[in-house]
C-alpha cells in the first residue's frame, strides 16, 4: 500500500529535491541551520536514586564533551546494572541535584548547517515552503499523542507486557503494549528500546512514544514483526513494507 507523509521542513532550510524525484534513505532531503538546544535528562528518575545521590554515580563532570554513547552514569547492584549514555554529542551544561536532572547542550556553533534524510526511500510527490510530500510503500496509523524523537525499530507486541518480560531480545525495537510502569519504562531505557507504543499512557516517558486507542490497537497487533516508523510529533505510526 502507498502512504503520503508530510515531512515538515523548518523555518529558513533549504529544500534540496523536487516534485517528483525518487529518493533513497541516503538522500540529503534538507539542508538546515543547526542550533544548539538543551535536553534535560532526568538522571534521578533512571537511576532509580534520590536526586541529591547524583554525583557518586556520574561518569562526567559539569562542563566535559561527550559523544554520542558515553556513559554519563552508572549504578551497579547485585542483580542489575543501570547505566545512562548520552543521547546526543554535546556538553554538560548543569547537573541540578533538586530536580534530579542533568541538562546536555547539543548542537554545535562551530558547524553551520546540518543535513536531513529519511529514513526510507520513496518519492517527493509535492514540495512546499514548509513541507515535502514523501509517498512511500506502507501503513499509517494515527496516535492520540505522543513526544520524543523520532525512530525506527522492528515492532515487539506484547499486550500484557510484565516486568520479567523484558530483557535483551528488546534492543533496538519499538515496544508495543497496553500498559507500562515506571520501573518498566526504565528498564526499556536501560535495554536501549527504540521507542514505545501504548494504549494507556500512565507514565513519564523517557523514549520516543506514541498513545493509541483501542481501534489502532488492534489493527497494529496484526503487524507484530514488520519494521515500524514511529513520528511522535506527528501522532503517526507508520508500519513500512
Amino acid at each position: 500500500m502507498k502512504t503520503t507523509i508530510k515531512l515538515p521542513v523548518p523555518t529558513g532550510a533549504r529544500i534540496l529535491v523536487n516534485c517528483g524525484d525518487k529518493i533513497s534513505d541516503k538522500t540529503v532531503l534538507i539542508e538546515s541551520f543547526l542550533e544548539q538546544e538543551e535536553k534535560i535528562i532526568p538522571l534521578a528518575e533512571i537511576l532509580q536514586i534520590p536526586p541529591g545521590n547524583i554525583p557518586k554515580f556520574l561518569k562526567k563532570a559539569i562542563g566535559a564533551q561527550v559523544k554520542k554513547g558515553d556513559l554519563l552514569a552508572e549504578k551497579k547492584n547485585f542483580l542489575v546494572s543501570f547505566r545512562l549514555e548520552s543521547p546526543d554529542d554535546g556538553k554538560i551544561k548543569e547537573i541540578d541535584l533538586k530536580n534530579g536532572t542533568m541538562i546536555l547542550l547539543t548542537g554545535n556553533t562551530s558547524v553551520s548547517r546540518k543535513k536531513i534524510t529519511s529514513p526510507l526511500g520513496g518519492k517527493i510527490t509535492a514540495v512546499g515552503k514548509n513541507y515535502l510530500d514523501l509517498e512511500i510503500e506502507g501503513q499509517s496509523y494515527p496516535g492520540l499523542k505522543g513526544g520524543g524523537n523520532e525512530a525506527v525499530g522492528e515492532l515487539y507486541f506484547e499486550k500484557d507486557l510484565k516486568f520479567h518480560d523484558i530483557d535483551c531480545q528488546i534492543e533496538d525495537k519499538i515496544i508495543f503494549c497496553q500498559s507500562m510502569s515506571e520501573e518498566m519504562m526504565v528498564k526499556l531505557e536501560v535495554l536501549e528500546a527504540a521507542g514505545c507504543i501504548i494504549q494507556k499512557a500512565n507514565v513519564n516517558f523517557t523514549l520516543p512514544w506514541i498513545q493509541v486507542d483501542e481501534n489502532v490497537t488492534e489493527k497494529l497487533s496484526r503487524e507484530k514483526g514488520k519494521t515500524v516508523w514511529l513520528r511522535p510529533e506527528e501522532k503517526e505510526i507508520i508500519i513500512l513494507e
